[in-house]
């Protein structure tokens, strides 16, 4: 190898070293510092596409989770008022069959009936005022879009609070809908006013209760199936949206075991470099020595 003074290769080829190795060092400080392996296109323009994908869908499961939970609070809220429409429907059984027996006279009864009358319109009460976000549940407003049958019990609705939670918008796959059955006494009664003034009048009115406690107890099971699905679907979509984050992981985050041995790699590399580029540094004074023999 000649020995030259304007042209140093040894120092060039120490210098591109040093370059290549200082940006991979940069890197492995990015990534250390921001626990990102891919920080922006250049990194993995592949990687960051499919990321940014699988980030659109943990964003729509995650809205979905919400709306479940959502739906999980509306029917708890029916369940609630259900429950003590239970015992309305109770205190009045109980009553109709006290005042049915003979042994009250006619002022025990209207007594009775005035407490009779105040539970009827409680449930009426229960079940008009019992709403989520300004949605009335138990009045009738969503009972129409749901029905029971004695052979196949609540058939599901095709409309009523729609509950979203997917990532499309596939009748099948991505939502359903809630619809309540309607708790009025006009309903529960079959549009009967209902007394307990009489003994006949009291026996009478046992048997439409009782065909309303019937009735009450289909909702009751409706609202619980109901509330059973979302749950399932929660799970679901808790899976989905931990696999997905789990995958966007294994694309993004840095491994900070495999990034700290090239760090530390790198900055000895680094290191090694730097010393090298000094020495080829002073290869040319070389030419000096013989410059002085000479003279």
């Amino acid at each position: 190898m000649a020995l030259v003074i304007n042209t140093n290769l040894l120092a060039n080829f120490a210098s591109g070293s040093l370059n290549n190795i200082y940006n991979n060092l940069s890197k492995s400080v990015e990534r250390l510092s921001t626990g990102l392996r891919v920080n922006n296109a250049s990194d993995d323009s592949g990687a960051l596409l499919l990321s940014e994908q699988l980030k659109s869908q943990m964003t729509g499961y995650k809205q979905g989770i919400n709306n479940i939970q959502d739906g999980v609070s509306l029917l708890q809220t029916a369940d609630g008022a259900l429950s003590q429409i239970d015992i309305d429907l109770t205190r009045m059984k109980e009553l109709a069959e006290a005042a049915a027996t003979g042994t009250y006279d006619a002022n025990d009864r209207l007594t009775m009936n005035s407490e009779f009358q105040e539970m009827g319109a409680e449930i009426d009460r229960l079940a008009s005022s019992t709403t989520f976000n300004s949605i009335n549940l138990l009045d009738g407003s969503l009972s129409a879009h749901t029905s029971w049958t004695s052979s196949g019990g609540w058939v599901n609705p095709n409309n009523g609070v729609l509950i979203h939670f997917g990532n499309g918008i596939s009748r099948a796959k991505d939502y359903y809908y809630i619809a309540l059955p309607n708790m009025q006494t006009t309903r529960l009664f079959s549009n009967q006013s209902l007394s307990v003034s009489t003994s006949a009048a009291a026996q009478n009115a046992i048997s439409y209760i009782n065909t309303a406690m019937i009735m009450k107890e289909n909702a009751t099971g409706y609202v619980g199936a109901l509330e059973n699905r979302l749950d399932t679907t929660l799970g679901d979509l808790e899976m989905k949206y931990d696999t997905l984050e789990n995958a966007r992981s294994k694309i993004l985050d840095t491994d900070y075991a495999t990034e700290i041995t090239d760090y530390l790699k790198n900055l000895v590399l680094a290191q090694s470099a730097t010393a090298m580029l000094a020495q080829a540094n002073t290869l040319p004074q070389l030419a000096l020595t013989l410059l002085k023999s000479s003279v």
